[in-house]
């Protein structure tokens, strides 16, 4: 990472492939993009900031600034075109202050908050695609340490549910081992933010010495979202600047050029195209490692090049989405319905929930992930029975999830079939399922590593002449735990859960040299079978019939 040059500032944010924030796409819209520096005097600098977002090409949608040294009054001549300006400023005297320029395209709502040890803006940050609470923070040296963090504490309590940024300059030298440092990162994984920034972020000359801290924090608290940070070498002050990005995951659009091979999807990641969803970005890197991936969510992150890839480096990938609750209730009711001969012509799926789960799923394209693997659970089984459907023909399946923050994870899950029977009559069920999201989902995680371990030791082979040979690298049938299951290309697809876990006993018996179970049981239907089980003869050792002697040569015959 080189420092910029004053004159060569525009390079600033050419520099976002770099390092630990080469993942990035800066120009994803679906992304939300923080930058924070303490720059001393927005008077001196503001052209160095008007620099800063002309170059990153409208990737930063969030710029705060501290210790800006303005009063009140004349902010509005630091207004920057395409953003927003907000402020919390000193009003008696002079230093300190903080500024955030905000995008237009954001809806900003600003939070009143009263603070004695430390100046904060705090509000919450309305997109497309989320909600973020946004906390900017700058704490003079001299204010006592102790008092802010049980301050700062109190702030956060307010948020506890929200997605959270949490960044400014706290002088707070996290690369000192002290109480205060422990007591205040103590405080931060309480309340589930995550440290983002561990490098220097300040160098300074103190007594011809070099000086270097860590007091430029950024934190972060987004469950269902993958974060990036990042410090950037800037002479706009003696802080480095801070950034973070907040990566959505949403379903892509698989397009051809793109996702179809393994080499078009590298190519289109080193040209960072929009469509390379980031699970997409940490598959690849798990799989050039030699890593299992499973995709439990259900975005489509196994595209036809991803696994192109995994085929060529022998590693296994399953997907897609953790079956834990209605989806798997589905799956039986609807293989039940149609095997007893009941035609569903309409399954309405109605959700809400209060966790992040619900919170992401709430915007248009993270929904349509999530549409697609529900829809799609039933497909197999209503095409299975010709005498009920015409080709072509489906159930009316309508899914609806809502974000309902007071129920946290305890997820409501109601399910109405409607089913036509004998003279063109109907038959209509009704669940309600109230599923604990998080503690149904983790039982899964744990059988597919388990599983997806003990696959990748066993090999298959047609004859003793024959070579030994691994399972195909789409584990399908892994689809037992997972809501869309993902297939080789040509296999059918089967969703019924009863099928499912069959085939899976079926190659775990097969692994203890057992043959497949069956549900036959003629001994308890065959007369002469019968009376063999009772009298015991069925058991009693067959005597081995006579084989030809074998001849080895191995040196004497």
């Amino acid at each position: 990472m080189n420092t910029i040059q004053d004159n060569n500032i525009v390079e600033l944010f050419n520099c976002i492939d770099y390092s630990n924030y080469k993942s990035i796409t800066p120009n994803n819209p679906h992304n939300l993009t923080f930058v924070h520096v303490n720059i001393r005097s927005l008077v001196k600098n503001f052209s160095k900031i008007e620099q800063i977002l002309s170059a990153s090409n409208s990737s930063i949608d969030f710029i705060v600034i501290t210790e800006v040294n303005v009063p009140e009054n004349i902010k509005s001549l630091y207004n920057i075109p395409g953003y927003t300006l907000y402020s919390q400023l000193r009003q008696s005297r002079r230093g300190g202050g903080i500024i955030v320029y905000i995008k237009n395209k954001y809806k900003f709502k600003q939070h009143k908050t009263t603070t004695l040890h430390f100046e904060c803006l705090l509000g919450t940050i309305n997109s497309t695609s989320s909600s973020v609470v946004l906390c900017a923070v700058y704490r003079p040296p001299s204010n006592n340490k102790h008092h802010f963090i049980k301050e700062i504490e109190k702030v956060l309590k307010r948020f506890e549910r929200e997605d959270v940024v949490f960044l400014g300059d706290v002088n707070i030298n996290l690369k000192i081992n002290n109480p205060v440092k422990k007591s205040y990162l103590d405080m931060m994984s309480g309340y589930g933010l995550s440290c983002g920034i561990t490098d220097y972020t300040r160098i300074e000359i103190l007594n011809g010495k070099v000086v270097k801290s860590c007091i430029d924090h950024i934190f972060v608290r987004s469950r269902m979202k993958d974060v990036y940070t990042a410090t950037l070498c800037t002479v706009l002050a003696d802080h480095r600047i801070t950034a973070a990005t907040i990566v959505n995951n949403t379903f892509c659009e698989v397009t051809k050029g793109v996702h179809d091979t393994s080499e078009n999807l590298e190519r289109a990641l080193r040209q960072n195209n929009n469509e390379i969803s980031p699970s997409t970005i940490f598959a690849m890197a798990a799989i050039d490692e030699g890593c299992c991936y499973v995709n439990g969510s259900p975005q489509n992150t196994l595209v036809d090049g991803l696994i192109e890839r995994a085929e060529k480096m022998g590693v296994f990938v399953a997907g897609d989405d953790f079956k834990s609750g209605q989806t798997k209730l589905k799956s039986v009711l609807v293989d039940f319905l149609v095997s007893a001969g009941l035609k569903p012509v309409s399954i309405v799926s109605y959700n809400h929930l209060g966790n992040n789960d619900g919170k992401n799923l709430s915007a248009p394209r993270q929904f349509r992930s999530k549409e697609i693997t529900k829809s799609n659970v039933v497909d197999d089984m209503v095409a299975s029975n010709s005498l009920l459907y015409a080709p072509n023909e489906k159930p009316d399946h309508v899914v609806v999830i809502k974000y309902v923050p007071y129920v946290g994870d305890s997820k409501r899950a109601m399910d109405e079939y409607t089913s036509e029977i004998l003279l063109h009559g109907t038959n209509t069920i009704v669940v309600h399922n109230t599923c604990e999201d998080s503690l149904l989902a983790v039982p899964l995680i744990l059988d597919l590593v388990l599983l997806t371990d003990l696959f990748c030791r066993v090999s298959f082979r047609k004859d003793e002449s024959s070579e030994w040979a691994p399972m195909h690298p789409v584990l399908s049938t892994l689809g037992y735990l997972l809501k869309a299951p993902l297939v080789p290309p040509g296999a059918p697809v089967v969703n019924a859960l009863t099928a499912q876990r069959a085939a899976l006993v079926d190659l775990m018996r097969a692994c203890l040299a057992l043959p497949p179970a069956h549900q036959l049981r003629l001994e308890h239907k065959v007369p002469f079978l019968m009376s063999d089980l009772r009298s015991g003869t069925m058991f009693k050792s067959v005597p081995p019939s006579k084989k030809q002697k074998i001849t080895h040569e191995n040196g004497d015959k």
